[in-house]
């Protein structure tokens, strides 16, 4: 729970509506499919994710600013985390 995770850079981000759309660019092209969409809890993660951050502060902000228990944000953080790690929208800065 003490790892810090960062976002990699080359991505787009918009909202749009309830949802963040991220879009890799690569040699300025979009590469369009390999859209991401993350709901409002998973943009409120990549927020999170500024490489600085421990998973533990996340779980602890994720907790607050959710009506859902512990053992519930650990397990959606847990998923979302290695999800974004192999689609390479973020990467370990501190195990």
């Amino acid at each position: 729970m003490n790892t810090v995770y960062e976002c990699v850079p080359g991505f787009v981000e918009k909202k749009v509506g309830d949802e963040m759309i991220l879009v890799p660019i690569s040699n300025q092209v979009a590469q369009m499919s390999e859209v991401f969409t993350l709901n409002d809890l998973g943009a409120f993660l990549l927020d999170q994710l500024d490489g600085h951050i421990s998973m533990h502060d996340v779980v602890e902000r994720v907790t607050n600013n959710y009506d859902v228990d512990e053992q519930t944000v650990v397990s959606d953080v847990d998923d979302f985390v290695n999800v974004a790690l192999v689609k390479g929208v973020i990467r370990v800065v501190q195990q």
